[in-house]
C-alpha cells in the first residue's frame, strides 16, 4: 500500500514508518483509513503510467497530489540524460561482431590491406577478427590494426569505413576508441 504522512508531509510512506513513528501505539496488520487518518496517514491511490518513449524518456513517480479528497499518484515523463540514453541503447543492441567481421573481410580495401601487410600483421587482423568473434575479445584485432596504422598501410578512408562498420554493428565503445578517431553516433560515442 502506498501512503502519505501530513504534518510534516513525507512521501512515499509505509505502515513499518507508521509503527516506528508511534512505537506506543499498535496497529492491525491492515489498518481501515479511518484509523490512519487519525495519525495524518492516507492511502495513495494508483494511476496509470504514461508510455514514454523509451529511447529518450523515462517515468518517475512524483509527489502524490489531493484529488476530491483522494490523495492519487502521480507519474512524470522526464528525459533520459546522455548516458542513460547511451546505457538503454546498449542493453538494447548487443554488439554484433559475427556481422563486423564479415563487413570487413568483404571489404575490397581490406583485401587490399592484406596484400600490401606483412603476413604475420594481416593474420593477426584475421585472427584478431576471430577472437573478437568467438571470444568477445578484441584486443588483438585493435592492436593488429594500430600497428597496420602505425606502420601507414591503412589510409584515411578505410580507417573511416572501419570505424563506421564497428559503430554502425554496436561494438563497445572501447573498441571503436581503439581503432582510431572517435565518430559521433547516436549510440553514445562522442567526439
Amino acid at each position: 500500500m502506498n501512503l502519505i504522512r501530513l504534518n510534516p508531509t513525507r512521501w512515499p510512506y509505509s505502515l513499518q514508518q507508521l509503527r516506528e513513528d508511534e512505537p506506543g501505539r499498535s496497529f492491525s496488520a491492515a489498518p481501515r483509513a479511518h484509523e490512519l487518518a487519525y495519525f495524518q496517514v492516507f492511502a495513495v491511490q494508483p494511476t496509470a503510467q504514461p508510455a514514454p518513449n523509451l529511447d529518450l524518456q523515462k517515468v518517475v513517480e512524483v509527489m502524490p497530489v489531493l484529488v476530491a479528497g483522494v490523495w492519487q499518484q502521480r507519474w512524470e515523463v522526464v528525459d533520459l540524460t546522455e548516458q542513460e540514453q547511451a546505457e538503454r541503447y546498449r542493453a538494447t543492441h548487443p554488439p554484433r561482431w559475427v556481422e563486423f567481421a564479415e563487413a570487413v573481410t568483404s571489404n575490397p580495401a581490406v583485401a587490399e590491406l592484406y596484400e600490401q601487410a606483412p603476413r604475420v600483421l594481416a593474420h593477426s587482423i584475421t585472427g584478431g577478427l576471430l577472437q573478437a568473434v568467438n571470444q568477445q575479445d578484441p584486443r588483438t584485432f585493435a592492436a593488429a590494426w594500430n600497428k597496420a596504422r602505425a606502420a601507414l598501410l591503412v589510409q584515411p578512408p578505410l580507417e573511416q569505413a572501419i570505424l563506421a562498420l564497428a559503430v554502425a554493428h554496436d561494438l563497445p565503445e572501447e573498441f571503436v576508441a581503439a581503432l582510431g578517431p572517435q565518430l559521433t553516433t547516436q549510440g553514445g560515442l562522442g567526439a
